[in-house]
């Protein structure tokens, strides 16, 4: 298995596995598949049912892996898009009927699940409900079927989608709160840490410069050396204090390109910079991007050894590459550290990462995907 394959298998859990699980529940079409077969009554018509179903299924599976990751980031389908859906979903159920008489109704869970799954819980179930019952009751009086039908029939799969939906969605409500809960307490922990690395050494410090001034007239000697000593604690204090504020401090995508810019230069790695937009008007979560992009460039300058670093930037995505000496065949030290914090820090995003071989094989390349 390649490292791409790796990182992607591992921080990409989010499109594949959601995506996976829309697709099972595409077995219960199969009651339409016979219907096709049983209701049609040539075998052009039964090709043509077929033709509609295959289409139900690219156009349903097409729409919902647009759409389905992202509506927990308020990034899901506009009322306009999703009425296009529908109406294009609507349409080919039409004309399988044709082929699968009433039959057809099994598909009206999916206009459900497409709304309840592509649309917050709070409009998409309502939404779903209605989109299950007005086709229903419509194809009931077309085909004359009773109402308890629709109930013990394709109601029952549309109960088992608004449980799922609330289950998932509170499920999500509660990772997220206990994510906020953990950055309080980082946040918390961080203030104490500052707290107490400038009051012991600032204290110190104060000490050791009165004794200091005491002695500078009776012993310039050891007045040099507490001066010596104030010197070494005051640039320990400082690095500690600067390492505790990092951890902080939560980086926006703009002021991070200009960051990174100076560092390559600085350190005569050549910078290079493609954007679809300016950073300051990518509005979507820059800030796993900027994270994506502070990780990967320390990774460069420390490990690489590059001669150039590329930039591609756009709203969702970034992707870092460099013509430097490549991922190690096990990630371990600092490098491998530091992708895996990026991994861990993807996964909590739900985003994807993916980590390989530069352009020709030559170097590293880094992408993540919102």
């Amino acid at each position: 298995m390649t490292s791409t394959e790796t990182d992607t298998r591992e921080a990409g859990a989010g499109f594949p596995l959601d995506m996976l699980y829309a697709a099972v529940w595409l077995v219960f079409l199969v009651p339409v598949g016979v219907g096709v077969y049983t209701v049609g009554e040539t075998a052009g018509v039964r090709v043509f049912g077929y033709a509609m179903l295959a289409a139900f299924i690219l156009v349903y599976m097409t729409l919902m892996s647009r759409w389905m990751p992202a509506v927990e980031s308020n990034a899901g389908p506009s009322n306009g898009q999703l009425v296009g859906a529908v109406a294009l979903l609507m349409a080919i159920m039409g004309l399988t009927g044709i082929a699968a008489g009433s039959f057809v109704i099994g598909m009206t869970p999916y206009l459900t699940a497409l709304a309840a799954f592509c649309l917050s819980p709070r409009d998409g179930i309502p939404v779903g409900v209605v989109l299950w019952l007005g086709p229903s009751f419509l194809a009931a009086a077309i085909w004359g079927l009773p109402s308890w039908w629709l109930v013990g029939g394709p109601g029952v799969g549309v109960l088992f989608i608004v449980v799922i939906r609330m289950t998932e969605h509170y499920e999500e409500r509660q990772r997220r709160d206990e994510e906020q809960l953990r950055q309080a307490q980082e946040r918390s922990a961080i203030a104490r840490d500052v707290h107490d690395v400038l009051g012991h050494s600032l204290t110190v410090l104060s000490i050791k410069a009165q004794l200091a001034g005491r002695l500078i007239d009776d012993d310039p000697v050891r007045a040099k050396e507490e001066l010596a000593q104030i010197d070494t604690l005051a640039r320990e204090s400082l690095s500690q204090v600067r390492s505790t504020v990092t951890r902080l401090r939560t980086p926006q995508l703009e002021t991070e390109v200009e960051a990174v810019r100076t560092a390559l230069e600085a350190a005569g790695v050549e910078f290079e910079l493609k954007a679809e937009k300016a950073p300051a008007e990518i509005d979507d979560d820059d800030r796993l991007l900027a994270w994506t992009l502070r990780e990967a460039v320390t990774n460069v300058l420390r490990h690489a050894g590059a001669e150039r670093c590329r930039v591609e930037l756009g709203p969702g995505r970034i992707s870092i590459t460099d013509d430097g000496v490549g991922l190690p065949e096990e990630a371990e030290g600092a490098a491998g550290h530091g992708l895996r914090g990026l991994r861990e820090r993807v996964r909590a995003a739900r985003a994807q990462v993916e980590a390989g071989p530069g352009e020709d094989g030559i170097g590293t390349r880094i992408e993540v995907r919102l």
